[in-house]
């Protein structure tokens, strides 16, 4: 059986854990990790009880990825929910899934991948 092969297309370490929290796996990022576009465009403004001035709004939606490699045979690209969410067709796409966090709250691993 072939095995596959994970390439981190995100701009941070990803570390895949067991259940216990132990290491399995790390993938260090690649030098270019992929990205979608950001596009804004007004959202209003909000108006907070003890602030002077409105709080401006904007509603962001997401536009073309950058960054992404061709499908190759037997390699998954671990990207970002908003990266994979953005590029249905592509049946290679790994998100980081299971997220575990520290006593502080920060992420430290994952436990899965999910696929869109």
């Amino acid at each position: 059986m072939s095995q596959s092969q994970l390439l981190n297309l995100t701009p941070h370490p990803i570390h895949l854990l067991n259940s216990e929290g132990q290491v399995l796996a790390t993938y260090p990022p690649r030098p270019i990790p992929a990205r979608a576009e950001e596009i804004e465009a007004y959202g209003g403004h909000l108006y907070v009880e003890g602030l002077e001035d409105a709080i401006h709004l904007v509603k962001l939606e997401f536009g073309a990825v950058k960054g992404l490699p061709r499908v190759e045979v037997g390699v998954w690209l671990i990207v970002s929910r908003i990266v994979a969410e953005a590029c249905p067709d592509r049946a290679d796409l790994l998100a980081p899934h299971g997220m575990v966090r520290d006593e502080n709250g920060v992420v430290i691993g994952c436990t899965q991948f999910s696929i869109v």
